[in-house]
């Protein structure tokens, strides 16, 4: 029971890290850069999303999904020496890279894309490894030489470049990969058994990015930079509910298996809609708060510049209350191994905005951009939540044959 509560309080501490992190890093690059180069960063930091949304697909929510499954100690030992190996040749492949276009090429700022890249992909995959094993103190560790030298740093910047330096060197964690290559053991095995479970999740993450930056990259060349900058406003504000998705995306998938393996579907969606009344519940309380004190808000975080964008809020309210409702969503879909369902759903949701995209930004500009955003969360949900209603009527009518 001890060991339990003390579990709980270093995770709770390291999301707390890890988010006020993120906040506080994104309140003092807001602050550099101002709106216009703001844009600029977000743009460059969509890209970056894309390639972990790469390695989540493949790599992260495989290893979160199997790893409660595995029976013995030397089936996790080989387990873990593939996943730390095949990220390491992906990192290192990725500093190599880095350094060829360094040397040969007159786009310097594209190989510190690349380092950040190889350095954001190891450090996050330390961090789903160690709250999946359980070793809360050692991920409370890796957090603090992670995140506290860059917010020393951080404030002094005075360019984009500067900044994802530095996020790239204090999160240079890539060699650890040597480790898993030195041990070779049943890599083509783990590869296909991946494979088959991400291939449709991959498709769909791709699908996934592409329909939640449409707005952004299209927006950046159609609207302006601005609008871009104003957008990432919104998400440097309401990150701060971060810490929850944080908690469910790298704690829950390896406990709802287990609940899932010894009760089925019925339990997992039981223990799931539990936890997402708890979450709405804190979610609308925190967002009316935000919501009203928004110029306020601004005002003290950023300077009276930008209190001007202070409407941008109530947007931000609905894209992340459905963002949280389709988080449950994805879940239970990913934990019964269903994850074609997601690829569909992300399919829709990129076709249909692709369609509205230049009208809504060609009519209402930033506005259109805002609502487009929501859009994308709303369909997202609607269709998950269409096909969890087919699966529980297709399993009602099984159960009373």
């Amino acid at each position: 029971m001890l060991e339990n509560k003390l579990n709980k309080t270093f995770l709770l501490l390291d999301q707390a890290l890890v988010s006020g992190s993120n906040f506080t890093i994104s309140f003092l690059i807001t602050k550099a850069l101002g709106i216009e180069e703001l844009g600029m960063y977000a743009m460059v930091w969509a890209l970056v999303l894309v390639v972990s949304g790469v390695a989540q697909s493949f790599l992260i929510k495989p290893f979160q999904t199997f790893w409660g499954k595995l029976s013995n100690e030397c089936e996790k030992k080989d387990y873990r020496s593939f996943l730390f190996g095949f990220l390491g040749v992906t990192s290192i492949t990725l500093l190599a890279l880095s350094f060829i276009i360094y040397t040969t090429s007159d786009y310097r700022f594209i190989s510190i894309v690349g380092l950040t890249l190889s350095s954001f992909l190891f450090h996050d995959f330390l961090r789903k490894y160690l709250i999946v094993v359980m070793k809360f103190k050692l991920l409370l560790l890796l957090d603090i030489v992670g995140y506290l030298p860059v917010l020393f740093v951080v404030d002094f910047v005075d360019s984009i470049e500067i900044v994802l330096l530095y996020q790239a060197g204090f999160f240079g964690f890539s060699f650890f990969g040597l480790f898993g290559i030195s041990q070779f053991r049943n890599w083509g095995e783990f590869v296909r058994k991946h494979w088959m479970f991400s291939r449709w999740l991959l498709a769909g993450n791709m699908t996934q990015w592409l329909s939640g930056n449409l707005y952004i990259l299209i927006g950046g060349w159609y609207v302006s930079i601005a609008a871009v900058g104003i957008v990432k406003l919104g998400q440097t504000v309401f990150g701060v509910f971060n810490v929850l998705i944080l908690i469910f995306e790298n704690y829950l998938p390896a406990k709802v298996s287990e609940t899932y393996i010894s009760g089925g579907k019925h339990e997992l969606l039981i223990e799931l809609d539990g936890l997402k009344t708890k979450v709405n519940v804190v979610f609308i309380v925190l967002s009316s708060i935000i919501v009203f004190f928004s110029e306020r808000i601004i005002q003290v975080l950023f300077g009276d510049s930008f209190v001007q964008y202070y409407w941008v809020f109530p947007f931000f309210v609905g894209i992340y209350f459905f963002i949280i409702q389709t988080l449950f969503l994805r879940l239970y879909f990913r934990t019964i191994e269903n994850t074609k369902t997601l690829f569909q759903s992300y399919s829709w949701a990129c076709i249909l905005n692709g369609l509205a995209a230049f009208p809504l930004m060609y009519w209402l500009g930033e506005v259109g951009m805002l609502i487009g955003m929501l859009l994308t969360q709303i369909i997202f949900w609607i269709d998950l939540k269409f096909n969890l209603n087919q699966i529980y009527h297709e399993n009602n009518t099984l159960s009373t044959r």
